[in-house]
């Protein structure tokens, strides 16, 4: 599952092993229930193992190990990672659950709007750097297109998102509205989140209690 090569291939193969990989952890947390009981098993060493892989985000992007195996790492480590976000409860000490929960609901209150961050975080990173070069007649450091590109991404992304996508998801589900559930599973999880529809995760400002 590791590509060879450095060209638009095999970084267009290797993203579309990512979304496989995520579909695959999407239908095991759904559809699957004993997976569980293992994770928080080995969670401390399978914790470890997820730490050193997601280290890898460390290497250059346009290096040839992170567009050959680098990115492939990368989806296993942070795979692995929510899986023992999604499995684990009550292992944080308590002084801390609170903030870690509210951390938590914000970073899920993001990822409701993932996929259109994903679709438009590097055409806007590319104009971004287009536009500022033009404005200030010089190619600006990278780290400062980082500071205006990662909050613009997560901005576009959340407008495209209540824009287009779920609109059209709710047309999607008045004509074709869903009949399935999951066998192993009751059909709201955590957070009431239902399956065929939008998730509707607790408000950020809402401090969790479970850690």
């Amino acid at each position: 599952m590791i590509g060879i090569g450095t060209g638009p291939l095999t970084l267009r193969l290797t993203i579309e092993r990512i979304l496989f990989f995520g579909v695959f952890l999407g239908y095991l947390y759904h559809f699957h229930v004993g997976w569980e009981q293992w994770i928080r098993r080995y969670w401390v060493g399978l914790l470890a193992v997820a730490l050193i892989l997601v280290s890898v985000a460390s290497v250059r992007l346009d290096s040839r190990f992170m567009l050959t195996a680098g990115f492939s790492i990368l989806y296993v480590g942070f795979g692995l990672m929510l899986l023992l976000t999604l499995s684990l409860r009550n292992v944080l000490p308590v002084s801390i659950r609170p903030l870690m929960g509210w951390l938590g609901n914000c970073s899920g209150q993001i990822g409701k709007y993932s996929y259109s961050t994903y679709l438009w975080h590097v055409p806007l990173r590319t104009y971004l750097v287009i536009a500022s070069t033009s404005l200030f007649h010089r190619h600006p450091a990278p780290r400062t297109i980082d500071v205006l590109y990662v909050p613009s991404s997560l901005a576009l992304g959340i407008a495209i998102s209540l824009l287009v996508e779920y609109p059209v998801l709710r047309v999607r589900d008045r004509w074709f509205p869903p009949h399935y559930s999951s066998p192993g599973r009751s059909r709201t999880r955590h957070w009431g989140i239902e399956l065929g529809a939008p998730s509707r995760l607790p408000s950020c400002g809402n401090m969790a209690q479970d850690g």
